[in-house]
Parts: structure tokens; sequence; C-alpha cells
């Protein structure tokens, strides 16, 4: 299950007993922003909805008037699609 986590400016994944698998964005401080990169690095600001399919999560990146996609939980890669600000791609590297 995928939970946007409105206050706390991060996305949640959460298995059926409700432990979290993965906290995606927000940092260690639960910070707002506007960052593409990793699941520590990433920031989002205000995100109210989320789709999935297999192998991607697309959020609504409410604040930021972004759409964001997590493109895989195994490399944790965070990258805009669109956005009024610009568009703008991830690179990131995935630890072996």
């Amino acid at each position: 299950m995928v939970v946007a986590d409105t206050g706390h400016h991060r996305i949640l994944v959460v298995n059926k007993e409700g432990i979290i698998l993965n906290a995606i964005g927000g940092g260690e401080k639960l910070e707002a922003g506007f960052v593409d990169g990793s699941f520590q690095e990433a920031r989002f600001h205000s995100p109210q909805g989320v789709v999935f399919d297999q192998e991607s999560i697309f959020v609504a990146d409410t604040e930021n008037h972004a759409i964001r996609q997590v493109s895989n939980l195994l490399s944790g890669c965070i990258s805009s699609l669109t956005s009024c600000r610009c568009v703008v791609q991830c690179m990131c590297t995935v630890a072996e």
C-alpha cells in the first residue's frame, strides 16, 4: 500500500500490517521542498495523491504543482515528470 503523508511531506510504502517498508522524501526533519534524487534526498511539498503500478509510484506533489515519479523501489530514485517550474530528469546511482 502507498500513502501520501501530506503533513510530513513524504510518501510511505506500508505492508498490510501497517509496517512502514519505505519512507520517501522529507528527510530527517520532514522538510517540504522540490528536490529529485534518492529516497533520503528527495523533497515533496504536501503530496496528496498517489497511484502505482508494478514498477512506479506517481505522486501529485500538490504545492509544487508537479507530478513526480518514484521509478523503482529498489533503486530509490525520484524524478519530476511535469511541473510548472521545469521538466527535469533524475540521475540516480544504484548501490550494488
